[in-house]
């Protein structure tokens, strides 16, 4: 990635006010402040896009052809069992009965913030850290345990420079044991509030998240509960963004059910559709949001108040708008969307001319 001139970077420093916001950190709540002036404050070079109308219909891995029913699908692709449930059986043997503390000695449980089931761990083996995340078979859904087995399994094959690797699962008892890699460096949360982030920041966060995204859900897997808190960025190892804790329909489940809601959760999440691709959007939108505007884009902690302020429109006038691009107010219109089956697809936003046109800067901290 290219680095700023120091003439560029004394400029802008000189520009930036002070501007404190609340952030939720996690699910609940970030607890991050925002300590830069939003970027939609400072000037800003902008393109005035012809108007027209928007429609994203479904990405392709939620779209079915009309008239598509389950024997032409296996006229298609035909198997031998061409049964979901006999191939999990068959790979959910490969998962170790090993117990954990042969392979691993625990450094700190409940170690990230935004659930108390990953701990973080030593493996004797090899002396390197990895993130070990709980999952109980009482939790799962009736009717997807053999999805979650898939999916598992999907994940497990995905090698992504912008998704957290999947090393190891072990099937002990009445859990599974998720083993993933340890990301050293600082979420997203941490370092807007320790530093500023400017326009082409927020586009290279963007992208980078946007193709992790995009090759999740040609997997067929989601994240669901993407915040500031989930998104790491190292910048001591080659300034590598990268997405972690991916979450469970069950998980989203009980937080909705608990009337523990926040705005990171689409509108679809509020009317009990967990495991939608587009929700991963709308997620993404609202952090873009926020980078921009220093504050979310609607308020209220609990599902009622939430599907009252998602009926509100979004109008990206005034002076708080004065210095955003028209490219970036349609990126952000397409994102937060209230009907995902019209929301931007995570391929097409990162054909987004905002998203293309924005050059990558360093992200290494400034002296």
């Amino acid at each position: 990635m290219g680095c700023c001139s120091s003439k560029e970077t004394e400029t802008s420093k000189k520009n930036l006010e002070s501007t404190t916001t609340e952030l939720l950190r996690s699910e609940i709540e970030d607890k991050a402040e925002l300590k830069s002036t939003p970027i939609s404050k400072r000037s800003q070079t902008t393109t005035k896009l012809p108007p027209r109308r928007y429609s994203r219909g479904l990405s392709t891995v939620d779209r079915k052809p009309k008239n598509f029913t389950k024997e032409k699908a296996q006229a298609v692709n035909p198997s031998p069992q061409n049964t979901f449930k006999d191939s999990t059986k068959q790979y959910i043997k490969k998962f170790s009965k090993t117990p954990l503390r042969q392979h691993f000695s625990t450094i700190k449980k409940k170690f990230l913030d935004f659930n108390d089931s990953f701990s973080l761990v030593n493996d004797k083996r090899t002396g390197v850290k990895k993130i070990i995340k709980e999952v109980k078979k009482s939790d799962i859904f009736e009717g997807v345990y053999d999805n979650f087995i898939k999916e598992i399994q999907n994940f497990q094959r995905l090698d992504h420079p912008n998704i957290v690797k999947l090393y190891d699962i072990y099937e002990l008892g009445d859990n599974f044991f998720l083993v993933y890699e340890y990301l050293p460096g600082l979420s997203l949360a941490d370092k807007i509030h320790h530093e500023s982030i400017g326009y082409s920041l927020a586009s290279t966060i963007m992208r980078d998240i946007l193709s992790g995204l995009n090759h999740c859900h040609g997997n067929d897997i989601p994240h669901l509960g993407i915040n500031f808190g989930k998104i790491n960025i190292n910048t001591k190892e080659g300034n590598i963004i990268k997405l972690l804790g991916f979450t469970y329909p069950w998980e989203i489940k009980k937080k909705v059910e608990a009337n523990k809601a926040t705005c990171y959760m689409g509108p679809e999440i509020l009317n009990k559709n967990y495991s939608l691709f587009a929700s991963d959007i709308w997620s993404l939108g609202v952090i873009l949001y926020t980078i921009v505007q220093g504050k979310l884009p609607y308020k209220g902690k609990n599902v009622a108040d939430l599907k009252n302020e998602y009926k509100k429109e979004i109008v990206f006038e005034g002076n708080d708008w004065a210095f955003t691009s028209d490219e970036l107010k349609d990126l952000l219109s397409k994102m937060l969307e209230y009907d995902y089956k019209k929301r931007i697809t995570a391929a097409d936003a990162l054909n987004h001319p905002w998203i293309k046109n924005n050059k990558p800067p360093s992200l290494t901290p400034k002296d």
